[in-house]
């Protein structure tokens, strides 16, 4: 199943039992690959991760969505997009007492 495309706040489990907040997009990535319509996909952002967790698998829970997916004039919008995005996952958690 492929959620609606857009950005969601979620629950990222690592291997070791380790739980983050995320924020993860669906979508395809209409800023970095303007003409590619088809490729579907997820990428997530861990919130205050700092570590190499490559070839890993990763659990990734969904919880809500924070908007939907939308095209941005420049990668440092973007950039500027996912911090608030990272916000207001964190702030969702806080308010809903927590999900880690």
């Amino acid at each position: 199943i492929i959620p609606r495309f857009g950005v969601y706040a979620t629950i990222c489990t690592t291997e070791n039992g380790k739980k983050y907040i995320g924020v993860s997009n669906v979508g395809i990535r209409p800023t970095i690959f303007e003409n590619d319509t088809h490729s579907v996909n997820c990428e997530t952002y861990i919130v205050d991760f700092n570590g190499d967790i490559y070839g890993q698998k990763l659990k990734v829970e969904f919880y809500k969505i924070l908007r939907l997916e939308q095209k941005f004039s420049s990668v440092e919008e973007l950039r500027l997009a996912i911090d608030t995005d990272a916000k207001n996952a964190v702030a969702y958690f806080e308010a809903v007492g927590g999900a880690l």
